[in-house]
Protein backbone atom coordinates (compact mmCIF):
# COMPACT_ATOMS: atom_id res chain seq x y z
CA UNK A 1 0.00 0.00 0.00
CA UNK A 2 2.89 2.26 1.25
CA UNK A 3 4.38 2.15 -2.33
CA UNK A 4 1.03 2.76 -4.37
CA UNK A 5 1.22 6.23 -2.50
CA UNK A 6 4.14 6.48 -3.57
CA UNK A 7 3.67 6.29 -6.53
CA UNK A 8 0.67 8.83 -6.44
CA UNK A 9 2.55 11.59 -4.89
CA UNK A 10 5.07 11.53 -7.74
CA UNK A 11 2.56 11.28 -10.70
CA UNK A 12 1.39 14.73 -8.19
CA UNK A 13 4.74 16.74 -8.51
CA UNK A 14 5.35 15.26 -12.30
CA UNK A 15 1.75 16.21 -13.82
CA UNK A 16 2.35 20.07 -13.22
CA UNK A 17 5.99 20.62 -14.41
CA UNK A 18 4.84 18.69 -17.91
CA UNK A 19 1.55 20.74 -18.31
CA UNK A 20 4.21 23.84 -17.62
CA UNK A 21 6.60 22.66 -20.37
CA UNK A 22 3.62 22.16 -22.92
CA UNK A 23 2.29 25.60 -21.54
CA UNK A 24 6.03 26.74 -22.47
CA UNK A 25 6.53 24.98 -25.63
CA UNK A 26 2.85 26.54 -27.17
CA UNK A 27 3.50 29.51 -26.34
CA UNK A 28 6.96 30.20 -27.50
CA UNK A 29 5.62 30.74 -31.47
CA UNK A 30 3.40 33.49 -29.83
CA UNK A 31 6.09 35.59 -27.93
CA UNK A 32 8.34 34.76 -31.13
CA UNK A 33 5.72 36.77 -33.63
CA UNK A 34 5.19 39.57 -31.05
CA UNK A 35 8.69 41.18 -31.66
CA UNK A 36 9.35 39.52 -35.04
CA UNK A 37 8.51 43.52 -36.65
CA UNK A 38 11.19 45.10 -34.30
CA UNK A 39 13.77 41.99 -35.19
CA UNK A 40 12.53 42.55 -39.19
CA UNK A 41 13.37 46.82 -38.57
CA UNK A 42 16.33 46.30 -36.43
CA UNK A 43 18.09 43.94 -39.73
CA UNK A 44 17.01 46.36 -42.24
CA UNK A 45 18.44 49.74 -40.47
CA UNK A 46 21.76 46.67 -40.41
CA UNK A 47 21.31 46.33 -44.11
CA UNK A 48 21.33 49.89 -44.37
CA UNK A 49 24.43 51.00 -42.69
CA UNK A 50 25.97 48.37 -44.58
CA UNK A 51 25.10 49.12 -47.79
CA UNK A 52 26.46 52.91 -46.77
CA UNK A 53 29.33 51.74 -45.47
CA UNK A 54 30.30 49.41 -48.13
CA UNK A 55 29.64 52.78 -50.62
CA UNK A 56 31.85 55.35 -48.26
CA UNK A 57 34.52 52.40 -48.18
CA UNK A 58 35.30 51.95 -51.90
CA UNK A 59 34.77 55.97 -52.87
CA UNK A 60 37.49 56.17 -50.23
CA UNK A 61 39.66 54.06 -51.84
CA UNK A 62 38.87 55.15 -55.40
CA UNK A 63 39.63 58.64 -54.64
CA UNK A 64 43.17 57.67 -52.46
CA UNK A 65 44.10 55.17 -55.75
CA UNK A 66 43.22 57.91 -57.88
CA UNK A 67 45.13 60.67 -56.74
CA UNK A 68 48.57 57.69 -55.96
CA UNK A 69 47.76 57.07 -60.02
CA UNK A 70 47.07 60.44 -61.61
CA UNK A 71 47.59 63.32 -59.64
CA UNK A 72 51.15 61.81 -58.16
CA UNK A 73 50.33 62.24 -54.71
CA UNK A 74 52.57 59.77 -52.21
CA UNK A 75 50.82 57.41 -49.85
CA UNK A 76 51.37 60.02 -47.19
CA UNK A 77 49.29 62.55 -48.45
CA UNK A 78 46.40 59.94 -49.00
CA UNK A 79 46.61 58.32 -45.62
CA UNK A 80 44.22 59.93 -44.30
CA UNK A 81 41.21 59.00 -46.32
CA UNK A 82 42.59 55.51 -46.06
CA UNK A 83 42.21 55.41 -42.34
CA UNK A 84 39.07 56.81 -42.64
CA UNK A 85 37.65 54.16 -44.75
CA UNK A 86 39.19 51.62 -43.08
CA UNK A 87 37.39 52.81 -39.56
CA UNK A 88 34.14 53.20 -41.37
CA UNK A 89 34.09 49.76 -42.40
CA UNK A 90 35.34 48.31 -38.98
CA UNK A 91 32.59 50.48 -37.25
CA UNK A 92 30.16 48.82 -39.90
CA UNK A 93 31.20 45.01 -38.77
CA UNK A 94 31.00 45.58 -35.56
CA UNK A 95 27.84 46.84 -35.25
CA UNK A 96 26.72 44.03 -37.71
CA UNK A 97 28.24 41.58 -34.40
CA UNK A 98 25.86 43.33 -32.06
CA UNK A 99 22.85 42.47 -34.17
Amino acid sequence: MRRIKHHLAAGRTIAPRIAGAVLIAVTQGAHAGAIQGVVDGVNIIAATVAAVTLALCTVGFGMAGYKIMFDGASFRDVSNKLLGAAVCGGAAAMAAMFV
